[in-house]
């Protein structure tokens, strides 16, 4: 669940539901909850064995009425009863098995046996250090009956998903090009999500640190910035931008430990897109390190908030909403809190016009004080303790 989909649902909590004086007294037709019909069956394994402790569900929602669910007996029989006739999805899930779904028509006396695989799905993200999601890595089984088994990471989070593999203890590779590989031990009994993977550049023989390697919002004025780069003994190595707005001021090529100023060139007025761009830092064509570099977008934007939002909100929390303009049309600018107390809901500013955000209940005893930030506009929000 993405945490802008959390956001919504916990401000629509907050907003509460109002009430409104009803225009037709008369009691709806209460719809049955549950149905006359049953399905029944065994849940079995490859070898025919009978497996207890099997889920099996029938229906869509479990909020709709004649959803039915049921768990296998010793002897791995299940019966679902309260369903309505028709065709319905049917679930069998059991861990150490791979999931299964069938759609089955229900009617009088339906009866239907399942055969359940060993299996598991793992899953999990890659980043590289310091820096977020990274895509285009490379995921092996590299030991156990599953060695060979892989997938590639991709996606806005860097998100992967191996191809069915028998459940137990294995050991899995993350491995992309100029980047060091890492190996996890995984145990796997059940589906499982592993924690995140995080891969670093390669650094070989040449260096020993280099930091930071993100440079994130960094204004649309420009700004020079700089990196410690550290080495091992008097290696040599360069600095390359491969973006034009992006000029390496020191050490663009040196020997040894030094420090690496760049400067970005201003976001020129009008421009409609935050950009990206790197440095990159080479020893040798597969040692090195990448400097990441985003750029804001000055859309020229004011921020104002409505009637209905708090100058200072209450030590309980509250919901605000901020109206938002932009004086360059079609500007794609960038939302954001800078404290973990409040969350921003709803969609971005620039395609609606305003910004919905909400703020946590104060657990201290002190007042406290934030921002929300509207592409480079900062509103200030304060809270009572």
């Amino acid at each position: 669940m993405s945490r802008r989909f959390f956001a919504c649902a916990l401000l629509l909590a907050l907003v509460g539901c109002g009430s409104e004086t009803p225009t037709n007294t008369t009691s709806p037709t209460p719809v049955p909850q549950h149905g006359p019909y049953t399905l029944s069956g065994a849940v079995r394994d490859e070898a025919g064995a009978p497996l207890q402790g099997a889920e099996v569900y029938v229906g869509y929602d479990p909020r709709r009425p004649g959803f039915g669910e049921a768990t296998t007996d010793l002897q791995g029989h299940y019966l679902v009863s309260g369903l309505f006739a028709g065709r319905q999805p049917v679930y069998v899930s059991k861990p150490g098995y791979l999931r299964i779904s069938e759609m089955i028509e229900i009617a009088e006396g339906a009866v239907k046996d399942f055969t359940l695989r060993p299996g598991v799905i793992v899953s999990g993200r890659t980043v590289e250090a310091g820096v977020g999601p990274l895509n285009g890595v490379t995921i092996t089984v590299t030991s156990g009956p599953n060695a060979g088994v892989q997938t590639t990471s991709g996606g806005p989070l860097g998100g992967f998903s191996l191809p069915p593999v028998l459940p137990g203890d294995f050991t899995i590779r993350a491995s992309k090009a100029s980047y060091d590989s890492v190996d996890r031990a995984v145990h796997a009994t059940a589906d499982t999500h592993l924690e995140d993977i995080t891969l670093k550049w390669a650094y070989g023989s040449c260096l020993t640190s280099v930091g930071p390697v993100l440079f994130d919002r960094v204004p649309a004025a420009g700004a020079t910035a700089s990196v410690a780069v550290e080495t091992q003994g008097a290696h040599n190595w360069t600095a390359k931008p491969n973006v034009p707005w992006v000029n390496v001021v020191s050490n663009a090529s040196t020997s040894g430990s030094a420090t690496l100023q760049f400067q970005v060139q201003p976001n020129p007025i009008g421009a409609l897109d935050i950009r990206s761009g790197a440095i990159e830092i080479r020893c040798r064509e597969t040692e090195g390190q990448n400097i990441w570099i985003t750029q804001m977008v000055n859309c020229q934007t004011t921020v104002e908030p409505d009637a209905k939002t708090p100058r200072v909100f209450p030590a309980q929390g509250g919901i605000g909403r901020l109206l938002v303009r932009f004086g360059v049309p079609g500007c794609h600018s960038r939302d954001y809190s800078e404290v973990d107390w409040m969350f921003l809901a709803g969609v971005s500013s620039y395609l609606s016009g305003e910004l919905n955000f909400g703020v946590l209940r104060n657990p201290t005893s002190v007042e406290r004080t934030g921002a929300i930030v509207v592409g480079e506009t900062r509103w200030t929000v304060k809270q009572d303790y």
